[in-house]
């Protein structure tokens, strides 16, 4: 009986590797759940392309459990570069609680650049892929209920 499990077993087991099968890359992915800072910006790059920067406060329990732990907030600056996306994110509200997921992209610093500048530092960039909103702040409901009546 055992016997018959393992040998199944050993058949569906994978063995790692190094090389990706043709048309897959490597992914770097995040997952967050937090409130928007502020609204988000719509902003243009150098080469006159549309963006929108938001940022993600996110806080998580220092020890499992401990409700009165809270470790001090962490921000995650997030870019969307998707035109169909920039619209509905430029509405958010501050304070909304959003879920975001992101690629994280790591760029090496430039060797030829003036130590202490920004191009001479590792950066970190989250690339917006999709945002949920999760709730929105008690002031803004309040805000469109007396509106809408």
């Amino acid at each position: 009986m055992f016997s018959l499990a393992r040998s199944t077993f050993a058949k569906s087991v994978r063995t790692f590797s190094t090389s990706s099968p043709a048309g897959l890359r490597d992914l770097s992915k995040v997952t967050l759940i937090g409130n928007l800072v502020r609204e988000p910006e719509t902003r243009v790059t150098k080469n006159e392309k549309e963006y929108v920067s938001y940022t993600v406060a996110t806080q998580t329990n220092r020890a499992r459990g401990q409700e009165d732990s809270i470790s001090p907030p962490t921000y995650h600056r997030i870019l969307s570069f998707i035109p169909t996306q920039n619209q509905y994110l430029s509405k958010i509200p501050k304070g909304a609680l959003v879920y975001v997921e992101a690629e994280l992209e790591v760029k090496e610093p430039d060797p030829e650049a003036e130590a202490g500048s920004f191009q001479a530092q590792r950066q970190i960039m989250l690339r917006h892929e999709t945002l949920r909103v999760l709730r929105t702040s008690r002031k803004d409901r309040d805000a469109s209920t007396s509106t809408d009546a």
